[in-house]
């Protein structure tokens, strides 16, 4: 599970595919969304991984090995 960074919480709002009291994160390949208070969870639409912005990182040590 990797929690979402603020600017993609921001953009799943202003879409109206999560609330103000609910956080998001990835879990594989889907988006959960999960109520801050309750704890209720739920499977956010597929389609919205178009939307959010992937943070890659580089890893280091990649040229060695090739």
């Amino acid at each position: 599970m990797r929690q979402l960074s603020e600017d993609n919480l921001k953009i799943l709002r202003e879409k109206g595919l999560i609330s103000s009291t609910e956080t998001a994160y990835k879990n594989g390949d889907v988006l959960v969304a999960e109520h801050i208070l309750s704890g209720e969870r739920r499977v956010i639409d597929t389609s919205a991984t178009m939307l959010i912005k992937e943070d890659k990182q580089l890893l280091k040590g990649w040229d060695e090995f090739h």
